[in-house]
C-alpha cells in the first residue's frame, strides 16, 4: 500500500487591505508519497516549510514554466470554438499531469 501525506498552510480567517494597498497570500500544498519517502508526514511538512520560505520565487518559477509550455504550442481550430476549447482544455490537463520531477506512477 502506498502512503500519502498532504501538508498545507492555513489561510488567515480575515485579511484587511487598505485603500490603494495590496496583500498577497500564497496557498501552498506539499504532497509526498511512500514511493519517494520513508516518512511521508515529516517530509510533507519539511517540503511545505521550505516552500513557504520562498513562496514568491516559487510562484514566479511556476508562472514562467507555464508561459514556456504555452509558447511551445497549442491547437488552433478555425470555425468551431467549442472544439477548440475542448482540445486546448485537454492539452492543459495532459501538460499538467506530465512533470519532469514526478514519478510516472503518480500520474492519473
Amino acid at each position: 500500500m502506498t502512503g500519502v501525506a498532504l501538508a498545507a498552510n492555513v489561510p488567515p480567517s480575515s485579511i484587511s487591505v487598505g485603500p490603494g494597498k495590496k496583500s498577497i497570500f500564497y496557498a501552498i500544498q506539499a504532497i509526498v508519497t511512500s514511493l519517494n519517502s520513508t516518512d511521508v508526514a515529516k517530509d510533507a511538512l519539511s517540503n511545505l516549510n521550505a516552500a513557504l520560505s520562498h513562496a514568491g520565487s516559487i510562484f514566479e518559477e511556476h508562472k514562467n514554466a507555464w508561459e514556456k509550455r504555452n509558447a511551445e504550442g497549442g491547437l488552433i481550430v478555425e470555425g468551431d470554438l467549442q472544439l477548440a476549447q475542448a482540445l486546448n482544455a485537454s492539452l492543459y490537463f495532459i501538460r499538467s499531469e506530465k512533470t519532469t520531477h514526478m514519478d510516472c506512477r503518480l500520474a492519473v
